[in-house]
C-alpha cells in the first residue's frame, strides 16, 4: 500500500492523471514516444495495475478490500487506457500485454461504466 506514501508512486500517479485528464494516450504508444518520460509513467500504472489484478486473481491480494478501495479510479484508469493498451498490443503483437487489469476493470464496471470499455 505504498501508493500513499512512496513519494515516487505518489509523483508517478500524479504524472499519470495528468496524462490520463489531458487524453489521447494512445499516441504515447507510438514507437517515436517509447522511451519518453511520460510512456514511461504510463507502463508504471499500467504494471502496477496488472500486478494488482494477478494478485487478486491468485488471492494474494483481498479482491474485496482492493475494490472497496480502488474500484472507481481502477474502472475509471482502465477507460482511459484502453486505446493506449489495444495500440501496444498491436504494436508488438502481444494480445495479452495488461489482459488481466483489463479483465477485472471489465468485470468491476457498473453497467454504465461498460459502455465507455
Amino acid at each position: 500500500m505504498n501508493e500513499q506514501t512512496d513519494p515516487r508512486t505518489i509523483l508517478e500517479r500524479t504524472n499519470f492523471v495528468k496524462l490520463r485528464d489531458a487524453g489521447h494516450l494512445s499516441k504515447w504508444a507510438d514507437p517515436a514516444n517509447t522511451h519518453t518520460e511520460e510512456s514511461a509513467t504510463l507502463r508504471a500504472i499500467l504494471n502496477q495495475y496488472e500486478l494488482v489484478a494477478i494478485g487478486i486473481k491468485q488471492s494474494t491480494i483481498d479482491e474485496k478490500v482492493y475494490k472497496r478501495w480502488c474500484r472507481t479510479t481502477l474502472v475509471k484508469d482502465w477507460a482511459a487506457c484502453k486505446a493506449l493498451v489495444m495500440q501496444l498490443r498491436e504494436n508488438e503483437k502481444v494480445a495479452t500485454y495488461y489482459c488481466e487489469f483489463e479483465k477485472l476493470a471489465k468485470r468491476w464496471a457498473s453497467k454504465d461504466e461498460k459502455q465507455h470499455m
